[in-house]
């Protein structure tokens, strides 16, 4: 996978951790995985009290940590 933001439609849909984008509006980042026909994030978008307005645009593999 790569590091780039990829448009929503080719995310992947198989239970894959990745982080999410909303460039509409909020510009908000999250984890979260596709899975029950919806995307659920890991309570991010939940804690700040916005999931009602979230509409992922685009997506991005989570990228490898720096070398220690």
């Amino acid at each position: 996978m790569t590091d780039n933001w990829q448009p929503i439609d080719s995310a992947p849909k198989d239970c894959t951790l990745v982080l999410l984008l909303d460039n509409k509006a909020s510009r908000i980042v999250t984890l979260a995985r596709f899975a029950g026909g919806g995307w659920h994030d890991l309570g991010i978008i939940a804690a700040a009290g916005v999931r009602d307005t979230f509409e992922p645009t685009h997506w991005m593999a989570i990228p490898e940590p720096p070398q220690a």
